[in-house]
């Protein structure tokens, strides 16, 4: 369709204020999605406090923002906001700058130099599952957290962190919870105001900063020889075509992003799977005969994850089912077509990952936990933005295939070892914020499987 067929009338939407409006998002985030996707369709106009907005569901038009017409936008205000925790670090940063950082981390996640880390993430992983008693109820999201940051931090750091192991913990969870309050009340509450939840925030930077530059200027200050094989090494050494590296600020800001985003996925993966496998017996039965079959009880490794498939299938359910990472947030900064609309320069474009998981017509009964239908030679004609629990485009996530790898292990060695029961009469409540985690965490009681 060219730019003369485009219909200049706006997108479907509701007819309520925009404080009535933000106030239904506010209160629920995906009940607000699913109603505006199943009354209004594939293009929903959005009033917001500040402007317009859109929600996208259509692929093909996902596919335009992220892909063919990604030069018309930028992240959204709410990841912005992140940048005063993360700086200028892939998450936040754009255009050409944003371009020298990816080229310059690139290398660090190359699938050769990320297979290094398996033999750790198994090791840790077990390390927790040692601790574990059986019967004796625990937070298991609580646990993932606690994991999957150690994981991060050896990465970047190797044994460096370990002193600053339970400041750096506590300051991320503070620094993570104050932008999950804040992308939904921030039209309410300004991030300069110097109430609570700010000050808190910025005690909790302050605390990440001090640790963080001081391990970076320890690592500058060595010989390159010196400087290590982990990501930070990496970070450090690099080097772009005419020779330059990053600056220290810049090795800080990827730091900073990689430590947040690369552990709370995960983590968030791990425990709705540990729900999932819980509510549906007969698919943790299949995954523990495959475990059994394939490992007979020894640690995983990461030559044995194309051996395990199923294991693989419920972790890509896991993600369909409740993705960590619920909505994209980007920003026009021209008008530009879409699909049969024109969105507008300004408007706020939101594409939901929890919306297009839960799809019928990509997913049939989607509501359920079916690893199975990734084995379904049908779901290889999906569109590519039905599923996309990694972002897309060039901005995917550049830990997408740390991430899987890490999942996958310790899936494996979870479940071969315990069965996490959901303990009964709690309230599992989705707290979809900046990721998708339970509100109040999960309680279980291992049992020997």
């Amino acid at each position: 369709m060219d730019s003369a067929q485009i219909e200049t009338r706006e997108m479907p939407g509701p007819a309520a204020s925009a404080l009535q409006e933000m106030g239904k998002f506010g209160n629920d985030p995906l009940a607000y999605f699913e109603h505006l996707a199943g009354e209004y369709g594939d293009y929903v106009r959005m009033k917001m406090i500040r402007g317009e907005g859109a929600l996208l569901v259509d692929p093909n038009a996902i596919e335009e923002v992220l892909v063919r017409k990604k030069k018309h936008f930028i992240k959204g205000r709410a990841t912005r906001a992140l940048g005063e925790l993360l700086g200028k670090g892939l998450l936040v940063s754009e255009g050409d700058f944003w371009r020298r950082q990816r080229r310059l981390a690139q290398p660090a996640f190359h699938k050769d130099r990320i297979a290094q880390y398996a033999d750790r993430m198994v090791a840790l992983a077990g390390a927790m599952v040692d601790r574990w008693q059986a019967g004796q109820v625990m937070d298991v999201h609580d646990e993932m957290v606690k994991v999957t940051l150690a994981i991060v931090a050896d990465a970047l750091f190797s044994a460096d962190v370990s002193r600053h192991a339970g400041t750096v913990g506590r300051s991320l969870e503070a620094t993570l919870a104050h932008f999950q309050w804040w992308s939904r009340y921030a039209f309410l509450v300004p991030m300069w105001l110097p109430v609570g939840p700010n000050r808190r925030f910025y005690r909790a930077k302050r605390d990440l900063d001090q640790i963080v530059n001081g391990l970076i200027a320890e690592r500058m200050a060595k010989p390159e020889a010196e400087r290590g094989g982990d990501l930070l090494g990496m970070l450090i050494g690099a080097r772009d075509e005419d020779g330059s590296a990053m600056s220290a600020r810049q090795v800080r800001d990827e730091v900073m992003t990689l430590m947040l985003a690369g552990h709370e996925t995960t983590a968030n993966t791990l425990t709705w799977t540990a729900l999932l496998l819980s509510e549906n017996p007969q698919v943790r039965e299949k995954l523990e005969d495959e475990l059994r079959r394939v490992l007979g009880g020894r640690p995983p490794a990461l030559a044995d994850l194309p051996n395990l498939p199923y294991n693989e299938a419920v972790i890509k359910e896991s993600m369909r089912v409740y993705p960590p990472v619920w909505v994209l947030g980007y920003e026009a900064t021209d008008d530009v077509p879409i699909g049969p609309y024109t969105i507008k320069k300004g408007t706020a474009v939101f594409m939901s990952q929890w919306i297009s998981h839960h799809d019928a017509r990509w997913f049939p009964d989607p509501q359920a936990f079916k690893p199975e239908r990734w084995a379904d030679p049908a779901m290889k004609q999906l569109p590519t933005y039905a599923y996309y629990p990694f972002g897309g485009g060039e901005r995917m996530c550049i830990g997408k295939a740390f991430a899987l790898m890490e999942a996958q292990l310790l899936l494996a060695t979870i479940a071969q070892r315990y069965r996490l029961d959901v303990a009964p009469d709690q309230a599992i409540k989705l707290d979809p914020s900046v990721t998708l985690r339970p509100m109040q965490g999960l309680k279980v009681a291992p049992k020997a499987a």
